[in-house]
């Protein structure tokens, strides 16, 4: 994984750069799916990343305002 600050944003926020293909050796077809879907889940697990992609935890607005800050703001 390859993190880069984004030009005039916060140091706290990263980009996140990846190249899916190297790390997923299971090429994604009707028959694969299961095994390609644990593979690709193990590796949002390990980027800290399922929580965004299911819903769970929400991202960042584009000031770097977290959602549940914004949230609180406004009402």
């Amino acid at each position: 994984m390859s993190s880069t600050n984004l030009p005039n944003s916060s140091p706290e926020l990263s980009f996140v750069v990846f190249n899916i293909t190297t790390q997923i050796n299971e090429k994604l077809t009707p028959s694969s799916f299961p095994q390609w879907r644990a593979q690709f889940e193990a590796l949002l697990i390990g980027y800290d990343l399922l929580d965004y992609v299911n819903g769970e935890s929400q991202c960042p607005l584009s000031d770097g305002t977290p959602q549940f800050t914004a949230k609180k703001k406004n009402g």
